[in-house]
C-alpha cells in the first residue's frame, strides 16, 4: 500500500501565465481530462482534472493545473534511474550522437539533467563530458561512468562560454519555466557551441486531435510540449540560429 503525499505536495498549481512566455491569454487545446494518480516509492502524488492550453503568443503547450514546485522536487528526489535505463540508446539520443560527434575531440560537453548519464558515457573517452542531475543517486551512478557531475547551481555560476554543446534530453517536457532555463544554459556556450534539444512533438497529429488526452500529457510531471513555432520563439528570444 502508498501513503499519500504530504498537503503541501497535493496542492496544485494553477499556471495563469504561459510558462514560456508569459503570456496571460490561451486556447484551450481539446477537452478536459480526468486527474490521476503517480506512485514513486511508496509516496502518491495527485494530479487534479486539467486542460491543456496553447499558447497563442508563443505557441507553447502547457498544462494547468499542475503539480506543485514542491511536489516535482520531491518526485525527482525519489524516483529510481533504472526505469529510464535502456541497453543502447533510443533513436532521439542516436540522433544527438549524431550531432555531437561532428564536434573536434576534447570538446566539452553539458547533459542538463543527465540522469544516470547514459547518454554521454560512450562518449567519455573522447570528449570532456560533464552533467548536472537532481536525483542524487542517478548523480552517483553517472559519476561511476565518467561524467564529472556539477552542481545544481553550475548553470548559474560556470563561467560564461564555457562549453562546445549543452544537450537536453527529454528535460524540456519536465521543465516549468523553459525560456528562463535556455537563457541560463544559452550563455554557456562559446561562440558557435550548439544547444541540441530533444523532447515531445507538440505538432504530431496524434497530440493535436486532443493534448490533454495524449499519454505525453499523462505523465504527472510533463508540464508542457514544445512545437516548431515555439523553437522559432526562443531561437528569436534568444539570438539563436534554428538549424533543424
Amino acid at each position: 500500500m502508498s501513503a499519500p503525499a504530504q498537503p503541501g505536495l497535493t496542492t496544485p498549481t494553477l499556471v495563469e501565465r504561459c510558462p514560456g512566455c508569459g503570456a496571460e491569454e490561451y486556447i484551450v487545446a481539446g477537452t478536459v481530462a480526468r486527474g490521476f494518480d503517480a506512485n514513486v516509492n511508496g509516496t502518491t502524488y495527485c494530479q487534479p482534472d486539467y486542460e491543456i492550453h496553447d499558447c497563442p503568443s508563443c505557441s507553447l503547450l502547457f498544462r494547468t493545473p499542475r503539480l506543485s514546485d514542491e511536489a516535482l522536487s520531491d518526485f525527482y528526489a525519489r524516483i529510481d534511474c533504472r526505469v529510464w535505463e535502456i541497453a543502447g540508446l533510443h533513436p532521439t539520443e542516436r540522433a544527438v550522437h549524431a550531432h555531437l560527434r561532428k564536434l573536434p575531440l576534447g570538446s566539452r560537453l553539458l547533459d542538463f539533467g543527465c540522469s544516470s548519464g547514459r547518454l554521454l558515457a560512450p562518449l567519455v573517452g573522447n570528449y570532456r563530458c560533464c552533467g548536472t542531475e537532481i536525483n542524487p543517486d542517478a548523480a552517483a551512478v553517472a559519476a561511476v561512468k565518467g561524467l564529472c557531475i556539477l552542481p545544481d547551481h553550475a548553470i548559474d555560476t560556470e563561467p560564461s562560454g564555457s562549453f562546445d554543446a549543452v544537450v537536453m534530453v527529454d528535460v524540456f517536457e519536465h521543465l516549468s519555466a523553459p525560456l528562463q532555463i535556455f537563457s541560463k544554459l544559452v550563455r554557456l556556450l562559446r561562440p558557435n557551441g550548439i544547444l541540441v534539444l530533444a523532447t515531445g512533438n507538440g505538432d504530431s497529429h496524434v497530440c493535436r486531435l486532443d493534448p490533454a488526452h495524449f499519454w505525453y500529457f499523462r505523465h504527472a510531471v510533463h508540464l508542457c510540449m514544445l512545437t516548431f513555432r515555439h523553437a522559432q520563439f526562443v531561437a528569436r528570444s534568444l539570438s539563436l540560429r534554428l538549424e533543424q
